[in-house]
């Protein structure tokens, strides 16, 4: 058993994040979740338990602990991102450019959220939640970031292309993402993006129908 002393908290965290590293996920929202009633106020427990519990698909606790976790540390940039994803995974499309912003705002140099954000401003069906010169410039800076060998990002910023007009360098951006998906041999990703790029062709932008 463990010692009874004020830093268990610590204790259950490290336990937590090491079982999640071993893709043990009830073991880890337990340490998590005893680290957080020993002391509530550590932010990075609510953080990864809602990492966790959004595994399990549980996405409205996850997203308490989200939110619990920026309540204490506004300055949580993976809180922010983690939050992001959770909400646009429930559909709340302006709460998750909020927190990618706010997030990005705090770290300016995550590929992953420039990522995300870019794609939802360049590819939603709805226009309200588009914004393609600051789709463009968020996606040339993932790219930069992964010195353009990314094909997520790659074929991101070629639908951030699209979006502003920029058709011919959209082919072309689409056409590396597809050459390194073909040379990983993922060609499903391959033909997905090949099929935006068809688009691209014809001055057409791709709509992501969420």
């Amino acid at each position: 058993t463990l010692a009874v002393t004020e830093n268990n908290y610590l204790i259950h965290y490290n336990l937590g994040r090491l079982w999640a590293g071993q893709g043990q996920i009830e073991k880890a929202i337990f340490h998590f979740s005893e680290s957080i009633k020993i002391n509530s106020k550590y932010h990075k427990s609510h953080n990864n338990l809602g990492i966790m519990l959004a595994q399990k698909d549980d996405l409205p606790r996850a997203i308490e602990h989200f939110r619990e976790a920026i309540r204490i540390n506004s300055k949580n940039e993976n809180a922010h991102y983690n939050l992001g994803r959770a909400l646009y995974l429930t559909g709340d499309v302006a709460g998750a450019i909020k927190h990618y912003r706010i997030s990005l705002n705090i770290y300016e140099d995550s590929y992953e959220v420039l990522n995300f954000l870019s794609w939802i401003l360049a590819t939603h069906e709805n226009p309200q939640f588009r914004n393609g010169p600051e789709a463009l410039r968020r996606a040339q800076k993932a790219c930069e970031l992964t010195y353009y060998q990314n094909p997520v990002t790659l074929s991101t910023l070629a639908a951030a292309y699209a979006e502003v007009g920029r058709f011919p360098e959209a082919v072309e951006t689409a056409q590396k993402a597809i050459d390194l998906y073909r040379a990983a041999g993922q060609n499903k990703q391959a033909e997905s993006v090949a099929s935006q790029q068809r688009l691209y062709q014809a001055h057409q932008p791709y709509r992501d129908r969420q």
